[in-house]
């Protein structure tokens, strides 16, 4: 399989190669992202139903309010009182008849008010002439609040007839709010009010959440039974068995996944405030694969275009000058072998790993692979002239450095630096030769023979001839303490690390300070680790902007990010670099690093 596809010519490879890595991961991916955004798209729609729910179960709540203040006033209402104690003959017949009638006049969804008592209508008042309704049904809802089980309920929609030309005839349906009507002395339910209201009306408070493709949208009770529906089937047949909403669904918003006829649906339920209904909307859910089997298909399609005119131009603009290159690296080949003949000369096993092509290689299948073969072979060549001139020049380079080398002596400097020294003794002058003593053993810790570490009490004894040096030179002006713990004298470190924070403590802190000047250098042992303090009482910086030009370019302060970085190095994530500056006050620099 291996060979098969080597020597595949290069259009076939780059269809192949195409179909793997742009048309597979690019129907994964785009698969992905239709997933992702399907399911954020999902549950941002969730959000925007249920809060277009809550909204109209707030203009459903109102709405109920409204009739049940009415409700109220009637059922409180002197005049309805009076009429349910004396019937026809009550004194206040028309005031009760004027009070309902200019509430219905107001009120255009209130269609009809009954007064109700020991089941019987009593009162009966239309919004219209011709609205006479046949009252089947009362007698259940009434009985609940003459029999004292409860103050007030609404009923689920039912079926109403209206009288026309003489004879019944289906109108439309209703909902009817029934409230007891209560003698305030006695405090006994004298009869029930009843307000019938068109279901028509409830359906303009949350049709217009029908969009787009929903099934249905509804108003049910808390025991299930419909009170209004867009769906009219939902009031004369009842709601399917699979759309009941169980006890776990109780709460004020929510949203289940169910299937309806066959197809995937959604059905959200909002509470109406403090009433016990619901406001329901069934929605049509289109299946995420749909997207997915869509985009699959318009990807491949798009690929095969692609591929088409790709291979077209790759034909035109790129194989066939391969083809022609393939010939003269071919022509040039050959008159290479018979120089080769000519001369003598074998190229077998060529340096750095390249091979010469045996005569008579294949000429078919992948130009390329044909084009690098015979490109090998000149390599070949050529590398073995880059290799010789490539070694003769490292050779030629390391004479040269160590002639350089060779000319820089330590002993010559040690030895010349003793003799001004000695000098300095003989001519009376000890203050110079002190320095130049301090200097000598200085430079001698220092280069350390070309070591790159050291011991504590060397890298101790670098910074007192340095403080030493540092007094001389400015008089005594700098006051130096230096404490070293004993234990850690013989302790492997890289060199040099608190010479230069001593140097950039004067340069940085203490050159242009008046008055006293302090430089204390602390070294400890804790736990596993060694400890180096240096602190001055010089001017301070902006700690902040160090840090920043450590990680940048470093140039305002190299000595503390070459430290730094040098640790990182020699000990990595086990040695720390600690600064901490006041302007003002002084700073202090703290090294951690681990016993050897």
């Amino acid at each position: 399989m291996r060979a098969g596809f080597r020597d595949m010519p290069i259009s076939r490879k780059t269809v192949l190669l195409l179909f793997l890595f742009v048309l597979i991961p690019s129907v994964l991916a785009g698969s992905g992202v239709i997933w992702t955004v399907y399911e954020r798209n999902v549950q941002t729609n969730h959000r925007l139903v249920l809060q277009k729910l809550e909204n109209r179960s707030q203009s459903i709540e109102e709405f109920m309010e409204n009739v049940q203040e009415m409700g109220t006033d009637f059922a409180a209402a002197p005049c309805v009182i009076d009429i349910l104690k004396y019937g026809r003959n009550s004194l206040r017949y028309y005031e009760c008849s004027n009070l309902i009638k200019n509430t219905i006049k107001y009120n255009g969804h209130i269609q009809k008010v009954q007064i109700i008592s020991d089941g019987k209508v009593i009162w009966n008042y239309g919004k219209d002439a011709r609205y006479i309704f046949d009252d089947s049904g009362n007698e259940e809802y009434a009985s609940r609040i003459e029999s004292g089980s409860m103050f007030e309920l609404w009923s689920p929609a039912h079926r109403m007839y209206s009288l026309e030309r003489g004879s019944f005839s289906e109108a439309c349906w209703m909902t009817t709010y029934y409230r007891g009507i209560v003698d305030t002395r006695t405090m006994s339910v004298l009869g029930v009010l009843a307000i019938q209201v068109l279901e028509e009306d409830y359906c303009t408070l949350y049709e217009d959440i029908l969009e787009n493709t929903p099934v249905a949208a509804w108003i049910e009770n808390e025991e299930g039974d419909v009170m209004s529906a867009t769906q009219k089937a939902f009031l004369e047949e009842g709601l399917p068995s699979y759309l009941a909403v169980g006890e776990e669904d109780s709460k004020t918003s929510s949203y289940i996944d169910i299937t309806y006829q066959g197809k995937p649906a959604v059905l959200y339920r909002q509470k109406c405030g403090r009433f016990e209904n619901y406001v329901l909307l069934l929605n049509e859910k289109t299946s995420m694969y749909q997207y997915i089997l869509g985009f699959v298909l318009l990807i491949g399609l798009l690929f095969l275009l692609f591929c088409i005119g790709f291979l077209l131009l790759y034909r035109v603009l790129v194989i066939r000058h391969l083809e022609k290159l393939s010939l003269q690296v071919e022509s040039a080949r050959r008159l290479a072998e018979e120089r080769k003949e000519r001369e003598s000369i074998s190229l077998k096993g060529a340096a750095m790993g390249y091979k010469s092509r045996p005569s008579g290689m294949s000429q078919k299948g992948d130009e390329i692979r044909i084009l690098t073969d015979r490109f090998q072979e000149m390599l070949g060549e050529i590398d073995i002239l880059i290799n010789k001139v490539y070694m003769e020049k490292i050779k030629s380079q390391q004479a040269e450095q160590q002639a350089l080398l060779s000319q820089i002596n330590p002993h010559f400097l040690y030895n010349t630096l003793d003799s001004i020294h000695w000098n300095a003794l003989r001519n009376g002058d000890r203050e110079t030769g002190d320095q130049l003593e301090a200097l000598s053993s200085m430079l001698r810790e220092t280069l350390n023979f070309g070591h790159k570490h050291t011991t504590v009490e060397r890298e101790v004894s670098i910074v007192q001839n340095y403080c030493f040096l540092l007094e001389a030179r400015f008089h005594r002006e700098i006051e130096f303490s230096i404490l070293s713990d004993p234990s850690v004298m013989q302790e492997q470190i890289p060199k040099l690390i608190l010479q230069p924070l001593i140097e950039n403590a004067y340069r940085h802190g203490l050159e242009n300070k008046i008055g006293n000047k302090k430089i204390t250098v602390k070294v400890k042992k804790a736990g596993e680790n060694i400890l180096f303090y240096v602190a001055d009482n010089g001017a301070g910086c902006d700690r902040a902007k160090i840090l920043r030009q450590m990680e940048e370019d470093g140039k305002e302060c190299f000595a503390l990010k070459n430290i730094r970085d040098r640790l990182r190095l020699e000990y990595g994530d086990a040695a720390g670099f600690h600064f901490w500056s006041r302007e003002g006050t002084g700073t202090i620099v703290k090294l951690t690093l681990p016993l050897s």
